[in-house]
């Protein structure tokens, strides 16, 4: 599914399609983002290992693509992750760091302005406050509050490093393995033992 984001387009055309995918209150400014900063905009099929990309290729539009199966906030999340890309990409071409200081400006103005303008829910804004803007505004990729908000299934996971010696555990792709941790020298190594 493709969303070719032209000159072209009418607002109210962005709007038919953004409702499909991001939270109600965000829809008009999401739409008024594109209309001022277009690009193709493609919604795909899940990608395990990204949620979305910004590509630039020279001699033709810029590209964002998100994974269509996202919940409607983080689907926001994203499309304003991608776009602080484009936006920075035009202000500054090729010659800066992908997530250096002048996306990262880029990127928490946007969020700040979705906060404030309802386009997250107040326990979104909450989460997203205390993740990017709490002591000071800083990009943190990996903040557990945004990861335990969009995957509150996910906090009954555990990693490697939080596992004890000899500890067994079992791993999503492979649910009927279980395997025990053993620690050598600086490396993780783990072992496959039968299922009791």
């Amino acid at each position: 599914f493709k969303i070719s984001t032209t000159k072209l387009m009418l607002k109210n055309e962005y709007i038919d399609i953004l409702e499909k995918y991001f939270p109600k209150n965000a829809i008009l400014p999401a739409s008024e983002l594109l209309e001022k900063n277009p690009v193709k905009l493609f919604l795909t099929f899940p990608r395990k290992t990204k949620k979305g990309t910004f590509v630039f290729t020279p001699g033709k539009a810029l590209k964002i693509t998100l994974n269509r199966d996202l919940k409607p906030e983080e689907m926001l999340l994203v499309f304003l992750h991608e776009m602080a890309h484009s936006l920075t990409f035009k202000q500054y071409g090729r010659r800066i760091k992908p997530h250096g200081v002048e996306w990262q400006t880029n990127f928490l103005s946007l969020i700040d302005q979705y906060i404030g303008n309802g386009g997250f829910s107040a326990k979104a804004a909450k989460v997203l406050t205390a993740c990017y803007f709490t002591p000071a505004p800083r990009y943190r990729p990996n903040c557990r509050y945004l990861r335990d908000y969009f995957y509150p299934e996910a906090k009954e996971k555990s990693y490697l490093h939080q596992l004890s010696e000899k500890e067994k555990f079992t791993i999503v792709k492979q649910p009927n393995k279980q395997f025990i941790l053993d620690r050598k020298s600086t490396r993780l190594n783990s072992s496959h033992i039968p299922l009791s």
